[in-house]
């Protein structure tokens, strides 16, 4: 409506509108229909009798007629049955048939469509105030719009409402930093502290008691628990879905025309389908209850003292003690104290998290406190390192080892807030309920799972088709019947209305609902858990198809094959740049850079964190204690006796790591400072300059060399690392800077500059076996293949090359930015005409990819769209898209999404979050599989002859090979059943020495009789089923692989390697 009052509402809403109630439009309404049902009531009334009267005419006719065409008696035509002697005429049923039918409607429809019922129920408003209704439209399957209520919050003093479990308030003009001169108010979630300054968060001194009533009466509970409704509210809704009443409404038709048992079926059926469809919805519910975890005792600063309260009664603004905690085998899962019960910023202390329930990263996360900047909080962003989310797993928190000093202004953070009573680490409470991230996970599986259903637009099209040649079959049957007079005007117009009704058949919208279902059933059979249903239909209409390299296309597992040292020169045969050497043979401050600069922790008393950094670790020789935050050069003897370590040869003993700057994938760097010391525990002097701590830095070859000293990049700095991408290789470059004596609390800018580089190490990343069969599969369906990484275009060329996605002969073409210049153009990359460089135009780009590969980085796409808005148009031509942030991978999706293009995101990583959510279907792979599933053997200087198709199609050549892992499962499944019958004999015999030894314990203590028997029966059977389960699981471990048939030997001869080799020291899920 025109003049509907728009209120100004965030992203995650599509509308918000104010109304007001109108009462006079109800009885306006209501008289309306009562007038209606009074004139087709006094129509009735009027011809009451008229059609017993008919139908009796007719009966003497046709008798009349019988009698005088002189037919036998025993011949004669029974007589029919008469209407009732007070029934109407039909046009007189008819009408009050329609009109109730329509009142029904009208009801019905204000129950379905919330936008047809504000505006025949309410008026539009003028202002925004106490009693009246908002109506939120959410956006596409995200749920159903809703009028929800305006209240009064007494504590905010303004308007609130409730939206699908979220808190929201509305904003008077020149409220809380909006325009005061703009006419519209704006709508908000309740505000979480969320975007302070740090400062806030650094000088929190917890809540009050009395406001902490406040806020829980502002942001409610914090609980992640969704009511339960009764199986009679949900089937009372069930039972008014629009499906429902037309089916119903058919039924009711049939058994106007004398088919009661038809109907009696019909209805029958639709009853039992609903309830079904209620039990199902219910598992759901109860489904999502689960995902959330029970209130357990936290410590909380509270009232100025420490005292432990549920986690229940959380608030914003709260200061509350992480602790690290041992999940008990055996324990109950949903009581679970080591999960973060909130989003909450880490202020004093540090902490390991385990984020895979949020991002599917496997490797725990580590997290450092926060540290005073002139800026305010990036939750999901620069700070995410400072934060800890919802739902995931405490792996470790502590008070750290700088607990004096973690204010960068010199005074301890919180410095009004006593230590915390266990040793934990203090947080800041931020996000509590279904505001924060677990919330908003469960959220958005609740509401986008509303509806199931297929192309809706094609759908209604085709009714609206069928409808038409519906009304002129009934208008035809109506002529023809009355000109005729063989039926009666009752029988013509129930079979009018029942040709209307056939147009939708009443399967049509049962079938495309099992469809979607039966789909979703056979992903869940292979593994693959469907959060939104609804995206399953759109997975008919994809056009494109993104996958990203490592972890996808390629296997997560990295193995470090070489360092080139920075002391090293080029060789005399040719070459442009040193060899590279094996990573034990690093350079004393490669070395160090490798062992010290990372972000590792130990987990159950083992190394976890970044694949590369393990890799890069182990490759070096060192050891990392995360507790110390200290690394060491392992103890190599030589043959001679003494130590072969080339770190201790040059004096290096231990490095301690004093102040961390984690990867930020807009740097595609991190960095660190670290105290080294000899044996003696003197420093160690690596350059020249200096004589304190080492700044140690590692990342892209690109980010690191505008950071490195005048003239410390060597001559062939870019040859080398360009010529390791070219292979396939994932290339780090590292460099270090010694401090002057008594400098040591730096910020990020002061430390990454004036650098001394150190070398590169290099990594190789096998390619999955039948990554090209895929993209083989998905290029004869007519789908466009790309790659998007945050790896180097080089590198990303050789992936692309080997798995099919760019032609294997064509020379790479790179849209970079040049030295000295803005403007992005392109640049050979690869070939005979490597250097060459070609303008930037739009028209010519369609050319340019019959002729390169082409590829971009995400800077120089950046600077390209901005220059030329029309390359978002060609953007498809280009190939392989690196250096990507996730930022940037969500923007490429989004303007083909504006485009009516539909595509397909397949990540694995946190950094993929953004762009599996942007597609219209994304795929998270959670797990990997090590080096299993991976090609014989990986040519790093030609693609890969296991990913190319020969004799058949790669669709065959796919499902063929899914046939073999299919046959291979099922003989997997036959000799696991054959086992586990083994074990649960073997395991049967011992459960009555069990049992025995139990009840004689019992009997000892005096504890004799039924009860006790019971218990010992209950015991024994528990030890039953532990014992069960640890061998099963030690099964599974052996022989789980069914992708590589030769494993197997492997995995028969030595297990424990096996395992380790296969998944690179990584969790690993076994189907």
């Amino acid at each position: 409506m025109k003049d509907e009052l728009l209120l100004r509402h965030p992203p995650s809403l599509a509308r918000v509108t104010v109304h007001a109630p109108a009462p006079q439009r109800k009885f306006a309404l209501l008289a309306g229909f009562v007038a209606l049902h009074g004139l087709a009531l006094q129509f009735c009334i009027q011809t009451s009798g008229q059609a017993h009267q008919a139908a009796l005419e007719r009966v003497r006719k046709l008798n009349r007629e019988h009698f005088l065409n002189g037919t036998k008696e025993e011949d004669k035509i029974p007589q029919e049955q008469l209407p009732s002697e007070w029934a109407p005429n039909p046009w007189a049923s008819a009408s009050l048939f329609a009109t109730i039918s329509l009142h029904v409607f009208f009801h019905l429809v204000c129950h379905w469509k919330v936008s047809f019922r504000a505006s025949m129920l309410f008026q539009p408003a003028r202002n925004v105030r106490e009693g009246f209704y908002v109506q939120v439209t959410p956006l596409p399957h995200r749920g159903r719009a809703a009028l929800v209520p305006l209240k009064f919050c007494e504590t905010t003093l303004r308007l609130t409402f409730i939206f699908q479990r979220q808190h929201y308030e509305c904003l008077e003009p020149g409220d809380n930093g909006t325009d005061p001169d703009d006419e519209v108010g704006e709508v908000q979630l309740t505000p979480c502290p969320v975007s302070e300054p740090l400062s806030k968060y650094l000088q929190a001194t917890g809540v009050g008691n009395d406001d902490a009533e406040h806020l829980k009466s502002r942001f409610g509970d914090n609980l992640l628990e969704v009511e339960l409704p009764s199986f009679f509210q949900c089937y009372k809704e069930q039972l008014l879905s629009p499906l429902v009443i037309f089916q119903v409404f058919v039924a009711l038709i049939w058994a106007a025309d004398d088919f009661f048992g038809y109907t009696l079926m019909q209805l029958l059926f639709i009853l039992t389908m609903e309830s079904t469809s209620v039990f199902q919805r219910l598992k759901t519910m109860k489904m999502l209850n689960s995902m959330g975890t029970k209130s357990y005792g936290i410590m909380v600063f509270r009232g100025g003292s420490w005292v432990e309260k549920s986690t229940s009664d959380l608030v914003p603004g709260d200061l509350i003690e992480l602790v690290t905690v041992a999940r008990q085998e055996g324990a109950a899962d949903k009581v679970a104290p080591d999960i973060v019960p909130c989003d909450c910023v880490l202020i004093r202390g540090e902490a390991v998290a385990s984020e895979a329930s949020l991002t599917g990263e496997s490797a725990p996360q580590m997290k450092d406190a926060l540290v005073l900047e002139d800026r305010s909080l990036d939750l999901q962003g620069t700070d995410r390192v400072h934060c800890l989310f919802s739902g995931t797993r405490i792996v470790r928190a502590s008070e750290g080892s700088n607990k004096d000093d973690l204010d960068a202004g010199g005074a301890p953070a919180a410095s009004q807030v006593p230590a915390t009573p266990n040793g934990g680490s203090l947080v800041f409470v931020a996000r509590t309920g279904f505001a924060s991230s677990q919330g908003q996970l469960l959220q958005m599986i609740e509401f986008s799972q509303d509806k199931v259903s297929g192309d809706t637009r094609e759908v209604i099209i085709a009714l609206l088709i069928l409808l038409g040649f519906a009304l002129v079959a009934a208008g035809y049957v109506l002529k023809v019947g009355l000109e005729k007079g063989d039926k009666t005007p009752h029988e013509l117009l129930i079979k009018c209305v029942l040709i209307l009704t056939a147009v939708v058949p009443k399967q049509l919208p049962i079938q495309t609902a099992m469809a979607v279902n039966t789909a979703l059933m056979a992903l869940s059979r292979t593994g693959v858990y469907c959060t939104e249903p609804y995206r399953v239909p759109l997975a008919g209409k994809l056009t494109h198809c993104f996958f990203d390299k490592t972890g996808t296309l390629t296997t997560d597992t990295l193995v470090p094959v070489g360092v080139v040292n920075a002391s090293s020169q080029p060789e005399k045969d040719g070459h442009q740049h040193p060899p590279k050497v094996k990573v034990s043979d690093a350079d004393a401050a490669a070395a160090l850079v490798l062992a010290a600069c990372h972000s590792l922790v130990h987990v159950d008393g083992k190394l976890s964190g970044d694949p590369i950094e393990v890799a890069a670790l182990q490759g070096v020789g060192w050891a990392y204690d995360s507790q110390e935050e200290t690394a060491k050069p392992a103890q190599i003897p030589d043959g001679d006796g003494t130590d072969a370590s080339i770190s201790s040869r040059a004096g290096i003993h231990r490095a301690r790591i004093l102040q961390r700057f984690h990867f930020a994938s807009q740097l595609q760097r991190m960095a660190v400072v670290a105290e080294v010391s000899g044996a003696d525990g003197t420093a160690v002097n690596l350059s020249a300059k200096g004589g304190g701590n080492y700044v140690l830095v590692k990342g892209s070859p690109e980010a690191l060399k505008p950071l490195l000293a005048a003239n410390a990049a060597p001559g062939w700095y870019d040859r080398s690392h360009l010529d390791l991408a070219e292979r396939g290789l994932r290339v780090l470059a590292l460099a270090f800077r010694q401090l002057p004596a008594g400098q040591e609390k730096l910020t990020r800018e002061e430390a990454e500059r004036e650098l001394e580089f150190a070398g590169f190490i290099a990594f190789e990343c096998l390619v999955r076996k039948d990554s090209g069969l895929v993209v083989g599969a998905l290029q004869e369906s007519d789908h466009k293949v790309i790659m998007v990484t945050g790896d180097s275009p080089l590198t990303a060329l050789h992936i692309a090359r080997t798995c099919g996605i760019s032609h294997p002969h064509l020379p790479g073409l790179l849209l970079s930015l040049q030295a000295g210049s803005a403007s992005p153009a392109w640049a050979v990359a690869t070939g005979d005409r490597c250097g060459d460089s070609i303008p930037l135009t739009v028209d010519g780009i369609t050319k340019l990819a019959n002729e390169y590969a082409l590829m971009a980085t995400g800077e120089a796409l950046d600077a390209a769209v901005a220059m030329e808005p029309a390359l978002w148009a060609k953007i498809d031509e280009i190939r392989v898209f690196a250096r990507m942030t996730p930022q940037g991978k969500a923007k490429i999706i989004e303007e083909l999404q504006k485009q009516s293009r539909h595509v397909l995101m397949c990540g694995d990583g946190g950094n993929d979050v953004g762009a599996l959510k942007q597609a219209d279907a994304g795929l998270a792979l959670l797990a990997g599989y090590g080096n299993v599933n991976t090609a014989d053997t990986n040519d790093i200087d030609s693609p890969s002859d296991a990913n190319t198709v020969c004799d058949k199609k790669a669709e065959e050549a796919l499902n063929q090979q899914d046939a073999e892992i299919a046959k291979r499962n099922r003989r997997a499944a036959k000799d696991r059943q054959a086992f586990l019958w083994e074990k649960q004999k073997e395991l049967s015999n011992h459960q009555k020495e069990w049992l025995e030894e139990e009840m004689q314990a019992r009997a000892k203590n005096g504890d004799t009789g039924v009860l006790a028997q019971m218990g010992a029966m209950k015991s024994s059977m528990g030890r039953y089923t532990e014992e069960l389960k640890k061998v099963m699981k030690e099964y599974d471990k052996t022989h789980g692989n069914v992708y590589d048939p030769t494993e197997k030997e492997k995995q028969k001869q030595n297990p424990t390697a096996a395992l380790e080799e296969a998944s690179g020291g990584l969790p690993m899920v076994r189907p």
